[in-house]
């Protein structure tokens, strides 16, 4: 379980759930690769459906730990530079991109989409020589998470965001957000669901990249001395990103309350507002 005081992962502990978040990501990354079009490829849907399939990768994860002391190694091949991940302050300018937004009406009507021009075009079709595809899509490439191939009809695998988590056959909260949704939404839904930290606090709380195959961890830069220590203990190469990072996706939300009132929040990384009309 990842501590989080003062909008800050905390304590050593944290290293081990950030560790093991970090694989999980990569291995997710790496399965996404197989996700194309039904009427291309064959699609193995309930293997990923399958609860046994993700405990054997857990349980992978689990059982690969270092079992020695790596920060020699990490600091011969790293350098002292990249070590210090903390105490940055966000100095980027506020992007101006794709907008996510979480509605609820007094209906009971749930949306949760984007407005974006990232998979624009015609996907798999070419007019005049010129391949309609969005703007970062490649062709046949397994590690993006917007790709295509060139075959009469063929759809594109854009992994986006939005997400309705339902309770009793009710939506019970939703969120979504541009900015590489395909590593933070997994994120905020531990936050939530496994964590079980408030919403807004789900949303506030440091989101990470997946692990690279050097072993380099992009990660917001609010982790604690001692969890900082730790994984570099265990061999993680930190790559300090702001404190509240833009790349790190842009939650917009929306939830029932216990008593049946609604909440709203808007992610700080971007510019976004929550409210609503009575």
């Amino acid at each position: 379980m990842l501590d989080f005081v003062d909008g800050a992962y905390d304590a050593a502990d944290s290293a081990e759930a950030v560790y093991a978040m970090a694989h999980a990501l990569r291995i997710a990354a790496q399965q996404c690769g197989f996700v194309n079009d039904p009427q291309i490829f064959e699609t193995p849907l309930d293997v990923w459906l399958d609860r046994s399939f993700h405990a054997h990768l857990g349980n992978i994860i689990n059982r690969s730990r270092p079992k020695v002391d790596l920060r020699p190694h990490v600091e011969k091949t790293w350098g002292q530079q990249k070590l210090a991940a903390a105490g940055i302050s966000m100095k980027e300018k506020q992007p101006i991109g794709s907008c996510e937004l979480a509605v609820v009406d007094a209906a009971g009507n749930w949306v949760q989409m984007m407005n974006t021009l990232q998979s624009g075009g015609i996907p798999g079709q070419v007019v005049d020589g010129v391949p309609m595809v969005g703007s970062h899509a490649s062709f046949g490439n397994m590690s993006a998470w917007i790709d295509t191939w060139l075959a009469p009809g063929a759809k594109m695998r854009c992994v986006i965001g939005n997400t309705i988590v339902m309770k009793d056959g009710r939506p019970l909260f939703s969120l979504g957000t541009p900015g590489n949704p395909h590593w933070t939404v997994a994120q905020m839904l531990v936050n939530v669901i496994d964590r079980k930290l408030e919403y807004v606090q789900a949303v506030e709380a440091p989101r990470m990249f997946g692990l690279g195959d050097d072993f380099s961890l992009t990660i917001e830069s609010r982790l604690s001395e001692p969890a900082r220590e730790k994984l570099t203990a265990m061999g993680i190469r930190l790559m300090s990103e702001n404190a509240y990072d833009f790349h790190m996706g842009s939650f917009q939300m929306a939830w029932r309350e216990p008593d049946g009132s609604l909440g709203g929040c808007a992610d700080l990384r971007r510019v976004g507002v929550a409210g609503g009309l009575s």
